[in-house]
């Protein structure tokens, strides 16, 4: 008996566990974004050389801004999503997230995601997420988009 409740715990604790790590979330498109680096073209040497130089100006400068960029550039490549592309999702209360996602689910709003396409395209996202670490957040799935023609 004990046993079963042991496994009936573990299953609950498990399947809550998921749950709370896979969220939905809905917002707009906002493709304004402009990268330093496009990491998805770059070479291997490209992308160390430029994190090697936030992290010597971080510790030369003592910024806390640019150890933040540091670690958050070191965890991209520990979780292999430094190659991934991503985009801003602009959210009903104005504020802003970085997605990442995998190629072929980007591929679905790659066309409306460039500078300047906000003023052609309201493009609206719901989807679902991973939050891998604080402010990495990974898309699982495109769940719907509705796209309006502005002009």
């Amino acid at each position: 008996m004990k046993k079963t409740i042991s496994i009936i715990a573990t299953i609950l604790i498990l399947h809550s566990c998921s749950n709370d790590q896979e969220k939905i979330i809905t917002g707009t498109l906002n493709p304004n974004f402009v990268s330093i680096i496009n990491f998805q073209t770059a070479s291997d040497i490209e992308i160390y050389k430029f994190i090697e130089r936030i992290d010597s100006s971080a510790v030369k400068l003592n910024d806390t801004e640019l150890k933040a960029s540091s670690k958050f550039y070191h965890n991209l490549l520990k979780h292999k999503l430094i190659r991934f592309p991503s985009f801003n999702l602009k959210l009903k209360d104005n504020s802003e997230i970085l997605i990442f996602i995998d190629k072929n689910h980007y591929r679905k709003i790659e066309k409306y995601d460039y500078s300047g396409s906000d003023t052609e395209y309201k493009v609206n996202i719901k989807l679902r997420y991973k939050e891998i670490e604080k402010d990495i957040l990974l898309c699982d799935s495109i769940l719907e988009m509705d796209i309006k023609k502005l002009k």
